[in-house]
């Protein structure tokens, strides 16, 4: 009997340990996801794609001016915000990555990156 009421004395001391222990992981999980610090494999896939995209974009962007400007015509041509010329340059130098299923989302930042080195 002694025994039993040993332990449930323990027991009693150890709950405001017990429920800090459990309150802090709470809070500590809470605030590793609120602010970025734990990542998720979704995360991680999103944050891959858009740094591959973000770099073959400024490749694509890179080359695409270069050529244009090979071609002795002026970067002017490319102005505006609707511009074909632009639109179709950077699909043509946003083609090799169609493996990658990320073809749409280069084109885009490609033809932005053209525009902010047509307005620079």
């Amino acid at each position: 009997m002694q025994m039993k009421r040993q332990i449930e004395d323990a027991f009693e001391k150890a709950k405001p340990v017990i429920g800090g222990a459990l309150g802090g992981a709470a809070v500590v999980t809470i605030a590793g996801f609120a602010a970025g610090w734990v990542v998720t494999s979704g995360t991680l896939k999103a944050e891959v794609k858009d740094a591959r995209v973000s770099a073959l974009a400024t490749v694509c962007a890179q080359e695409a001016k270069a050529h244009w400007l090979d071609e002795g015509k002026k970067l002017a041509a490319l102005d505006g915000y609707t511009n074909d010329k632009r639109e179709k340059l950077a699909e043509s130098f946003s083609m090799s990555v169609r493996d990658w299923n990320l073809e749409s989302s280069v084109q885009e930042h490609c033809n932005e990156e053209l525009q902010e080195a047509i307005d620079a």
